[in-house]
């Protein structure tokens, strides 16, 4: 009876150390496994992350050389080269970065661009693929541009002259009773008429295909505005008391109903702000008179611009961006536009009996100036891929 029990027992102690083996065994493979597959989503992550590095290093690239006016097809195939897969590795600084394969090229139509970056990561690999659209392209680099005519006519017995320094548009045609001379690239979706050169070195193109303007939206304005003004006295009073806060480099958004007179804000500090007016700004002034935007530009948006002012009016670091027409016909008093620009989204503008001197000079600012006011791209698709 004792040797059958002892023998019992021996059985016992081999089937329970054989199952504690099997848990413990079990155990550390799923622990091993949990070990693993944390680490394959750890690798995966980090894959995932450098590779929209990649794209967004890419989008930079595309962005920056649109304004610098340099995006062209050596430009794409010289991104999408091994030396710049090389310069995203090293930048990395990650030795578990196997390899970096970035590509870019043309979309399906006009103005649209597909970046896709692949990371290898130690044993997983991640693609990230990012098509974008360019909204305004060449928009930008105008001195002048707009939907409607663009009219130059001067009035020379009364001493009318005109000067633009800087390439102009219109999406439909440009028209001059007058010889001109424009030192800059002239372009309509129209005609250009014979009267206007350009200096050595500049186009004339006509039949060019159409600019995109931004559209306005008096009530997106008016929501993102930090200072709304039910009439222009209530917004010079807030001037000429203090009440309006900027910071340096940054822009404020003010919002003015009704119509605008620019003598309102002779001598005031307007720089950095983002004034749009749902009205027409009157430009009318009895004495002479500078508006200086400051480092980000002046903006002005605005139903309409009209002239009816008899004295000098210099415009520094802004831009004019009428929802109709810019109208400075019949003026009668030197008009400067320096480094600045002026836009008719769905007018004209009107050059027409100039008396004096009319000058716009573009300037050397892109798209930088005005990333406040409108969006440069749109993404039209995203995509994240395992390999």
């Amino acid at each position: 009876m004792i040797k059958g029990k002892e023998g019992i027992a021996l059985i016992l102690a081999i089937i329970f150390m054989l199952a504690i083996t099997i848990l413990l065994t079990s155990v550390l493979l799923l622990s091993t496994q949990e070990v693993s597959a944390t680490q394959a989503y750890l690798d995966g992550t980090k894959a995932l992350y450098y590779a929209e590095a990649g794209v967004e290093y890419a989008q930079a690239r595309i962005l920056k050389a649109d304004e610098d006016g340099n995006l062209n097809d050596s430009f794409l195939s010289e991104l999408g080269n091994s030396s710049t897969d090389n310069y995203l590795k090293t930048s990395f600084s990650d030795a578990n970065v196997r390899s970096v394969d970035l590509n870019v090229v043309r979309g399906s139509s006009a103005h649209r661009y597909i970046m896709s970056c692949e990371v290898k990561y130690n044993k997983t690999t991640r693609k990230i693929t990012k098509e974008i659209r360019i909204l305004y392209p060449g928009l930008w680099d105008k001195a002048m541009a707009s939907e409607g005519e663009i009219k130059l006519d001067v009035n020379k017995a009364q001493g009318g002259n005109l000067v633009i320094n800087g390439n102009i548009h219109s999406n439909s045609s440009i028209t001059s009773k007058d010889l001109i001379t424009i030192n800059g690239n002239v372009s309509a979706t129209g005609s250009i008429d014979t009267q206007i050169n350009v200096s050595s070195g500049y186009s004339k193109t006509p039949n060019a295909s159409r600019l995109s303007f931004p559209n306005i939206s008096f009530d997106e304005y008016r929501a993102k505005s930090t200072y709304v003004y039910n009439n222009q006295t209530d917004f010079v009073n807030a001037l000429r008391n203090g009440q309006i806060q900027t910071t340096p480099g940054e822009v404020t958004y003010v919002y003015i109903n009704g119509d605008f007179h620019l003598a309102n804000i002779q001598g005031l500090n307007i720089s950095n702000l983002c004034i749009t007016v749902n009205g027409d700004i009157h430009v009318n002034n009895t004495s002479d008179m500078t508006i200086d935007g400051g480092s980000k530009m002046v903006t002005f948006i605005s139903k309409n611009l009209k002239y009816n002012n008899d004295a000098k009016i210099t415009f520094k670091n802004c831009i004019i961006y009428t929802e109709y027409n810019t109208d400075f016909t019949n003026m009668k008093a030197d008009v400067t536009i320096q480094d600045g620009a002026v836009y008719a989204r769905n007018g004209y503008i009107g050059l027409e009996n100039i008396k004096k001197t009319f000058t716009i000079t573009h300037g050397n600012w892109g798209y930088s100036k005005v990333s406040h006011l409108f969006d440069q791209y749109q993404v039209e698709s995203w995509s994240d891929a395992s390999v």
